[in-house]
């Protein structure tokens, strides 16, 4: 049998075990830097976010500043998929987080709030340095991995305001595609969905529109 590797620090967070926790960080010198299997202590953390897994988060940054940029698992990414409004702001105000960093599966902290339409992480990253237009492993912004899935209202409104706030333009990603070529690929989504406007066909006209405006919207 495979030997089960952690560590307390690991074994208390999977366990919200907030008085081993206080003890190893207040009464040990603990390594709060060990990963175990590739995952940072703050993934174990994240698997329950109670509010007990917020006073531990609190006893730990008071004390040490973990590295949140390592590992398979981004913390920080974790908690934006998780949607932990609290942990995000912890690790954003309080753990230097790297936002070009990317996990496993190629993924930014911006590729994550975009994809949660989470637009205050979005735009908080943004000020921390971010470049909004980051590709992944494969080359797409978030405005391709968006294009690629249903867009509704609340895709429209992200895409149209993140693109005019940041005067962002369309990139190619390493099949030489635009997140303009991906929506007519993926026109065939509904025209009208319980009454409501073809949002993907609004996006495709916004992106025209912006092209028109300024040629070098999209990159040639």
């Amino acid at each position: 049998m495979k030997e089960l590797l952690t560590t307390p620090l690991h074994l208390a967070c999977l366990n919200s075990n907030m008085d081993a926790v206080r003890i190893l960080i207040e009464h040990h010198n603990v390594d709060v830097n060990i990963l175990i299997n590739e995952k940072n202590f703050l993934v174990d953390l994240l698997d329950t976010s109670g509010y007990k897994d917020f006073n531990i988060l609190n006893i730990i940054f008071k004390k040490r500043r973990p590295q949140i940029n390592s590992g398979c698992k981004l913390a920080l990414n974790q908690a934006i998929l998780r949607w932990n409004p609290f942990i995000i702001k912890t690790l954003l105000e309080f753990g230097n987080p790297n936002p070009f960093v990317r996990d496993s599966n190629g993924k930014s902290p911006i590729h994550m709030a975009a994809a949660k339409l989470d637009t205050d992480t979005f735009e908080h990253l943004i000020r921390l340095g971010a470049d909004p237009m980051l590709p992944d492993d494969d080359g797409n912004t978030f405005l391709h991995l968006m294009a690629m899935g249903v867009i509704k209202d609340a895709e429209y409104d992200i895409i149209r305001n993140a693109v005019t706030k940041f005067n962002l333009k369309l990139t190619r990603n390493n099949e030489k595609r635009t997140a303009l070529n991906i929506i007519k690929a993926y026109s065939g989504q509904s025209t009208s969905l319980r009454g409501q406007p073809n949002y993907k066909r609004k996006i495709w006209e916004f992106y025209e529109m912006r092209q028109k405006q300024d040629s070098s919207f999209i990159e040639n």
